[in-house]
C-alpha cells in the first residue's frame, strides 16, 4: 500500500471533527472495569496469580502461555444497577452519549438497538452493556491523555458511580485497583495516564 493510499484510507474513514466515535477492540472489553467492591480480595488474589504465572512463563521474546482470568465472584449484574439510571447519571455528569462506534477499526456501526452503551469524549469513554434492564458490565477506555476540564468530569463521574454503587476500578493492564469512593485515588490513577 502506498503512502497516498494509506492517507486516503484514513481521510475517508475520518469522522466529523465535532463527533467523537470510539474505536472498540475485543481486547479492551473489561480490561479496565468497574466492579462491586465485594470482589476486592478476589481481585488481589488474581493479580498475584497472574504475576506469578507471568514470571514462570516469561522468556526473552515474550511469554510461553496466556493467563486466563477467572470470572469475578460478585457479578455487576447482581447489584441490579438499572441501565436507564446509569444512562441518566452519565448525562448528568456531562459525559456526552455516543451513538456510534468503530468496531475493531473497521466500519462505523450504530449503538442503536444494541445492548452496549457509551459515554465520553476522545480521552475517556465509559461503556456498559445491559442484560434486560440491568447493567451487566461497566468498563472504561483511555484513548488519550486526559487534561483540563475533562479530568474534573472523569473524577466526578467515577467518584459518584463509586459512592452510589459501591464500585472499584480494576485496571488489569497495570494491576491498579482504585477505590472509586476516594477522589485522591482516582486523581492519582489519572495522573499516571498523564506521564
Amino acid at each position: 500500500m502506498s503512502l497516498r493510499q494509506f492517507l486516503s484510507y484514513f481521510k475517508s474513514h475520518k469522522a466529523d471533527n465535532a463527533e467523537y466515535i470510539p474505536i472498540i477492540w475485543e481486547d479492551d472489553y473489561c480490561q479496565v472495569e468497574l466492579i462491586p467492591e465485594a470482589n476486592l480480595s478476589f481481585v488481589l488474589r488474581q493479580i498475584k496469580e497472574a504475576n506469578l504465572f507471568a514470571e514462570k512463563h516469561r522468556t526473552e521474546l515474550g511469554y510461553t502461555a496466556v493467563f486466563m482470568r477467572k470470572d469475578n465472584p460478585m457479578k455487576t449484574i447482581s447489584e441490579e444497577i438499572r441501565g436507564d439510571y446509569l444512562r441518566k447519571a452519565m448525562i448528568s455528569f456531562r459525559l456526552p452519549e455516543l451513538t456510534k462506534m468503530r468496531y475493531q477499526g473497521g466500519s462505523v456501526k450504530s449503538f442503536n438497538g444494541s445492548n452496549t452503551n457509551a459515554f465520553g469524549f476522545p480521552c475517556f469513554t465509559l461503556f456498559f452493556d445491559t442484560e434486560g434492564e440491568f447493567v451487566k458490565n461497566i468498563w472504561v477506555k483511555f484513548a488519550q491523555v486526559p487534561s483540563g476540564n475533562d479530568v474534573d468530569i472523569i473524577i466526578s463521574s467515577l467518584y459518584n458511580l463509586g459512592e452510589e454503587n459501591d464500585l472499584i476500578l480494576v485496571d488489569w493492564n497495570s494491576d491498579d485497583i482504585v477505590d472509586l469512593k476516594n477522589k485522591n485515588q482516582i486523581r492519582n490513577y489519572l495522573a499516571e495516564w498523564r506521564r
